[in-house]
């Protein structure tokens, strides 16, 4: 598991909250750290939050996980792995922020925290093909 990951794919900088590396797919967590109500519109691809009655627009964080996982998926590629699965998620940390969506899709991909365990044990069993040895992920680790 890596925290606050600051990568090159050569043209540009990407961050990642925290990547979660197993032998069998790679799974980005992007934390989010508000309280409040929020409401994410696929539609408009922005998140909405509403807290101490005041409204403010954020870019869509599914969308910037989803674009994070691009990115690594070129930088793996680039070091000779190119066929590692990303999974991507946000978590909510705090567990009173209430959170609202029009569609079933975006809100799966947005989870409490309490949720990541779950999560992971579903993710898992989708993935029974192992990509990487214990070798290759320190050789990873080193790189990352």
């Amino acid at each position: 598991m890596f925290h606050g990951l600051r990568l090159s794919n050569r043209k540009q900088f990407f961050h990642m909250d925290t990547l979660l590396l197993t032998k069998r797919f790679a799974m980005i967590l992007k934390v989010k750290n508000w309280n409040g109500t929020f409401i994410l519109e696929p539609n408009f691809h922005q998140l909405i939050r509403i807290h101490n009655e005041k409204e403010e627009a954020f870019h869509d964080p599914i969308s910037k996980a989803e674009h994070q996982s691009r990115q690594l998926k070129k930088r793996l590629a680039a070091n000779g792995f190119p066929d590692i699965p990303i999974e991507f998620d946000v978590f909510i940390s705090s567990p009173s922020t209430i959170k609202k969506s029009p569609s079933k899709q975006t809100s799966s991909k947005v989870l409490h925290a309490h949720r990541l365990l779950s999560k992971l044990t579903s993710i898992e069993k989708s993935y029974s093909i192992e990509r990487l040895n214990e070798k290759q992920i320190k050789k990873l680790a080193i790189h990352y």
